[in-house]
């Protein structure tokens, strides 16, 4: 490979015919000039970074060209274009709405786009891959388990372009021979994990957040749902007869796969429930839509002045710029708990935490195959992520008997 000192890589050059260039020595030891497009254009600019991605990940050596006597084959932007007017009909849940999935295939497609959308997609290979993959690890932004999902996902797309027929069966058998990051052999950093949150935290916190927000949290500790399952719960999904009342979420983590969700409420639980319940069945508990409505008309029966003429005549904007949603999501229903851990000055907490501290309360007093049961896993050891252990319990014994 060209270099100008030992060790650096080869530069951005402006080529005599006036388009920018890089030149790279092969494997024979000859040096070849790659026209990149025209000088200090974006196309180029991406194709220099590609280069270069490239070149970091097979250590300095250029990855093989394509015969010229290959067929054209399409880019590897339409393949992310076909994949993903697939992918936007096929993430969504039972209600329409776009999936978690959606967000995490675009932030994974985009270094794929940015490093190889005009390459053909016949020629994406190994090389191609891992120059992602470290691409990934250089930003320094991610941890190990996120950068090998991304690439899994990349994987994917070309799986489904070899069954659709875009791309030859060979391209995914080769991306296979390409291996995920591994603990303690990568710059990577190790994920941090999820730990249970404080209970101090969370008694400072709940009285600060909004009610069907509180609602929903103090659900998670009862209970141990998942986020996703507070979130979408209706009147309509609870079976309400005896004293431990069920609910089966239309939508949950398993449901395409056929598994079936049972939820359990107490009567903790249906104390948290019951001043949400309405004649509208089908209508979300726990809507921000409503809550606000409430909020206005509450604010409009304690009112002691009048209303003036120009009041009256402005009213409602007919079309505000923001509407509240019928339900939270991911993240406006993270936001509000952030926020009021500011309030309340505590380390900010997540809603996968309140989780993690149910399921770790249940196990701790009834056991990991309770938890198991409880929390909805097919596996006794994805409990055990969500459980932590008792260590506490383990020094006690061990001070009695060690």
């Amino acid at each position: 490979m060209a270099r100008t000192k030992r060790g650096t890589p080869p530069s951005y050059r402006r080529h005599s015919s006036g388009q920018a260039c890089v030149t790279v020595r092969e494997a024979d030891g000859r040096r070849r000039e790659i026209l990149l497009g025209p000088w200090e254009s974006p196309e180029s600019k991406a194709e220099y970074a590609r280069i270069l991605a490239e070149l970091a990940a097979n250590q300095g050596r250029p990855q093989a060209q394509a015969s010229a006597s290959a067929p054209v084959s399409v880019s590897v932007n339409e393949v992310i274009l076909a994949f993903w007017r697939h992918a936007d009909q096929h993430y969504r849940a039972p209600d329409g709405t776009p999936t978690g999935e959606v967000d995490n295939l675009r932030d994974s497609l985009r270094p794929l786009k940015a490093l190889y959308g005009d390459t053909p997609a016949r020629d994406f290979g190994p090389a191609c891959l891992e120059a992602i993959q470290g691409d990934l690890v250089r930003r320094g932004a991610l941890c190990r388990s996120t950068i090998n999902a991304r690439v899994n996902r990349v994987r994917r797309v070309f799986k489904w372009a070899v069954r659709k027929r875009l791309v030859p069966v060979e391209v995914i058998q080769s991306l296979a021979t390409v291996p995920g990051l591994q603990r303690g052999r990568t710059a990577a950093p190790e994920p941090e994990g999820v730990l249970p949150v404080a209970a101090g935290h969370v008694k400072a916190t709940l009285p600060r957040l909004p009610a069907p927000v509180r609602a929903m949290a103090e659900l998670q500790l009862l209970t141990g749902m998942r986020a996703g399952e507070a979130m979408v719960m209706r009147a309509i999904d609870l079976t309400m007869s005896g004293p431990v009342w069920t609910y089966r979420p239309a939508s949950h983590k398993n449901r395409h796969r056929g598994l079936d969700r049972v939820i359990f409420l107490g009567p903790q639980a249906q104390e948290v429930v019951k001043p949400f319940l309405t004649t509208n069945l089908e209508a979300f508990l726990f809507s921000p839509r409503a809550y606000v409505e409430a909020m206005h008309r509450r604010r409009a029966e304690q009112r002691k002045t009048r209303r003036t003429p120009s009041e009256l005549r402005r009213g409602r904007k007919a079309k505000p710029r923001r509407v509240p949603a019928e339900r939270y999501n991911r993240r406006s229903y993270r936001v509000a708990i952030v926020r009021a851990c500011r309030e309340a000055d505590v380390p900010a907490w997540s809603p996968l935490q309140l989780r993690h501290t149910a399921a770790t309360l249940i196990r701790a007093k009834y056991g990991l195959e309770a938890a198991k049961a409880i929390l909805g896993h097919t596996r006794v050891e994805t409990s055990q992520i969500y459980a932590e252990r008792d260590l506490g319990r383990a020094a006690e014994i061990m001070k009695e008997i060690g």
